[in-house]
């Protein structure tokens, strides 16, 4: 099988990016890459790419992509909308080089890595769209060609019930297919190492937001709730930077006040000894759902604790049921139910850990489906 698949990450090594990583590395295909021109200009080479993709990628490219999805809802400036203007155009620019990229490949499979790529949809082509975000109601103008884009997909990927119920409806086959996880290496880590590298001393429950410092995070939140619970002998690691640099990690460290629990860890390339010395995630987001640290802290043998309700949001995440109990639930920005999580979860460590993978059972269900549903299917 050829694939190509176009990763939206402004950083092709976190987020997204490693369940795409993840998939690249175990798929029976001959695999090119194309990613949006920025990165390029910010310096990471072709070499690192391969060296994070694995030995499967051919050929790495880069080419302008259509603007992001936005939020009604979200803050956004005049700077903001002439930015996204001006991508919409330099890709609608770059439209015949595509071209010229889909029929000289011979793709197999042409796989979008996020619904934010969704302009970019043809019939013709072999495409099919992750979907990975939990989409709102409210959404500018250009999202409202969102339902139409969507039926020229052969298929459509899902992370959870979730991304599914909140996607507009449409003819295009649909399969929720949880991310890719592999947390087995993380049992190599070095426990003592890395309890030294972060300045504890292995008797503190261990507490961490993993992420972007940005106001939809909610970082200063779970901070404030942290602060009020009075832990004794716990730390709260905040994993990640202001990827915007608008100041909101500033006040974000105000907020700690120097708190000597709450670490700043910054941008970490490697976060396995995060995960081996972690025993809950912490989610603080404006609604209920779960990223890829929910399931690689469950996937580490850890806990997490999440905004929601046990009965309506357990089951959308498909999880196995021996991981169930390790999930955490408290109402929806309620700090004081959150301080009150903090303090009820303080004496419970996970000391005992099973590490696990789901990365066999993904890739098959995978390319059945893209079998199934792509150009040759039939």
């Amino acid at each position: 099988m050829k694939a190509l698949f176009i990763i939206h990450c402004q950083d092709p090594l976190y987020g997204a990016s490693r369940s795409v990583g993840n998939l690249i590395r175990n798929l029976d295909a001959d695999v090119d890459l194309l990613f949006p021109v920025k990165l390029k200009r910010d310096g990471i080479t072709p070499e690192q790419i391969r060296t994070f993709y694995g030995p499967r990628v051919r050929h790495v490219g880069y080419l302008p992509q259509p603007a992001r999805l936005t939020a009604l809802a979200d803050p956004v400036s005049l700077r903001h909308h002439v930015k996204s203007w001006v991508k919409d155009i330099l890709y609608l620019l770059a439209l015949p080089r595509y071209r010229q990229l889909y029929r000289k490949g011979q793709y197999d499979l042409i796989h979008l890595n996020s619904v934010t790529l969704y302009p970019m949809l043809q019939a013709r082509w072999p495409m099919f769209l992750h979907v990975r975000e939990t989409l709102r109601s409210r959404q500018n103008l250009w999202n409202r060609r969102l339902p139409e884009r969507l039926k020229q997909a052969h298929g459509l990927f899902y992370i959870s019930e979730e991304c599914r119920a909140a996607c507009p409806q449409t003819t295009a086959p649909g399969l929720v297919l949880v991310n890719p996880y592999d947390q087995t290496r993380v049992q190599a880590v070095d426990r003592q190492a890395a309890l030294a590298r972060f300045g504890l001393k292995g008797t503190e429950t261990v507490y961490a937001i993993i992420g972007n410092i940005i106001p939809a995070k909610g970082v200063d939140f779970a901070i404030s709730a942290f602060r009020e619970a009075a832990l004794e002998n716990a730390v709260l690691l905040v994993v990640g930077i202001d990827p915007n640099r608008e100041g909101y990690e500033r006040r974000v460290r105000a907020e700690a006040q120097a708190d000597a629990r709450i670490r700043f860890l910054g941008e970490l390339e490697d976060m396995d000894p995060v995960y081996r010395i972690t025993d809950y995630v912490v989610r603080a987001d404006r609604a209920p759902g779960a990223g890829r640290t929910v399931f690689e802290s469950l996937y580490s043998g850890g806990g997490v604790i999440l905004m929601g309700n046990r009965e309506e949001n357990l089951p959308s995440l498909g999880l196995p049921a021996e991981l169930e109990a390790n999930v955490v639930f408290y109402p929806v920005r309620d700090q004081q139910a959150l301080s009150r999580t903090f303090q009820q979860t303080q004496h419970h460590r996970f000391e005992q850990r099973a590490y696990r993978t789901n990365i066999p059972q993904y890739v098959e269900a995978f390319q059945t489906f893209v079998f199934k549903n792509g150009l040759h299917a039939g």
